[in-house]
């Protein structure tokens, strides 16, 4: 019986692990995604001012999940990891459920863009995965971790230091893995399309009438509200509700419009010539040097007549025209919806270049300066060709890495505890 106990407790950890460490890591290499999606949450619950701490909330979030699961697998300081991972999932049970029940945000967020389930779906996730944590946390002082102390140190300062590195760096540039549906590579309009046979939203009606003996107001359904009844009912009001919940593409709010207010997408998106959209979604907390490194490309793209170029923003005509006599810029912005604009590219401003609707490169505004134009040839695919291979390589390599460092310290240190105890023995 012991022996199955042990058995569940090593396999109970190990996954609740894995899951942080996925979770940690597809939100870890997308901060500025987190950080959204605490501003949703600031949101909701009417605190628009904790905006300004929406990305130190992502990274200490973040590292934390990743960091919890490292230690859930490899049972560093186990008694003081069973106990946070215990309150973590206990935390996050409860908000889980809240979310379910009040739904203020569609989705929470716990996978960032990688995987995305609706809130009852993550809250009976949580609810298995609390009773297992609760498992291991009954069992924590059975688990002896045969290893020095210098290994868990190392350990927890090695995946620190892993997991912080590649936040600052996806923040600093653009995502390492790219799990929007914006990413390189995508054709825009085929994920804004809806599959042939795919359940579309179900609504119905509902008829407000208000009772003209009692004053009060009741709702109806088209089956059996009283419009033959005008004695004592009168019609109050008419609303759709959403009863269930059809297919909705992976792109659905993806819109560009001109100043004037005509609908460019579709030519934009069926253009066969190179065409750069330059995004700002706020332009009042756009980076200046990529305001005036969008200059460059708009005017090498008039010079050589090889590409299109469209600067794109959600902020208002005063605010961008503010703007344009701050920095005497000459381009003019066209509109776009704000979400849409944070999803396409996690960088403000930031570039995409697009073909016939495909992603072929992102830049963010700190990496806009290498992109290389000699004699009017494009390099911009082949560059884009290898940053995507480089950023797959850097992943592989990172978390392959990471484990590697771990397993390293590990036999080191099972090596260093099977010498001493053959040394004891011998005395």
């Amino acid at each position: 019986m012991e022996k199955t106990l042990k058995i569940l407790f090593n396999i109970f950890r190990v996954l609740l692990g894995l899951v942080l460490i996925f979770s940690g890591f597809s939100k870890g290499v997308d901060p500025l995604g987190t950080a959204y999606k605490f501003n949703e949450y600031f949101a909701s619950v009417g605190l628009p001012e904790m905006d300004n701490m929406s990305l130190i909330f992502s990274f200490l979030m973040n590292s934390a999940e990743f960091l919890i699961g490292v230690a859930l697998v490899t049972g560093i300081f186990f008694n003081l990891t069973a106990w946070t991972a215990l309150l973590f999932y206990g935390f996050f049970t409860v908000l889980t459920f809240l979310l379910a029940v009040f739904n203020p945000v569609t989705d929470c967020g716990c996978f960032g863009d990688a995987l995305k389930i609706s809130n009852w779906a993550t809250f009976y996730k949580n609810v298995v995965f609390i009773v297992l944590i609760s498992f291991v946390f009954i069992r924590r002082k059975k688990f002896i971790f045969y290893s020095h102390l210098w290994v868990e140190w190392a350990t927890l300062i090695i995946t620190i230091l892993v997991i912080f590195s590649i936040s600052v760096y996806s923040y600093r540039h653009l995502p390492i893995v790219d799990f929007i549906p914006y990413s390189t590579g995508s054709n825009i309009s085929e994920k804004m399309k809806i599959p042939a046979g795919a359940p579309i939203d179900e609504y119905e009606t509902i008829l407000t009438y208000k009772n003209l003996k009692s004053g009060k107001t009741e709702d109806f359904t088209m089956n059996n509200y009283p419009w033959q009844d005008s004695l004592n009912w009168k019609w109050a009001g008419t609303k759709s509700v959403l009863k269930k919940k059809g297919y909705t593409p992976p792109i659905h709010d993806f819109s560009i419009s001109t100043p004037e207010g005509n609908n460019i997408t579709e030519p934009i998106l069926s253009d066969t010539s190179y065409t750069f959209l330059f995004i700002a979604y706020n332009i009042n907390k756009a980076d200046p040097t990529g305001l005036s490194e969008a200059e460059r490309i708009k005017a090498y793209c008039e010079m050589t007549n090889n590409c299109k170029f469209y600067a794109v923003t959600a902020s208002a005509s005063n605010d961008f025209m503010k703007i344009k006599n701050l920095y005497g810029i000459s381009y003019n912005f066209n509109s776009g919806d704000e979400t849409a604009l944070k999803t396409a590219i996690r960088s403000n401003p930031g570039l995409i270049l697009l073909k016939n609707g495909t992603v072929l490169g992102k830049w963010h505004y700190n990496d806009m300066k290498e992109i290389a134009f000699r004699n009017g040839n494009f390099f911009s695919e082949c560059i884009t060709k290898l940053r995507k291979s480089g950023e797959w390589t850097l992943s592989i390599a990172i978390i392959f890495g990471l484990w590697f460092v771990l397993s390293l310290i590990w036999a080191v240190s099972l090596r260093i505890k099977n010498k001493e105890q053959g040394t004891r023995n011998k005395e």
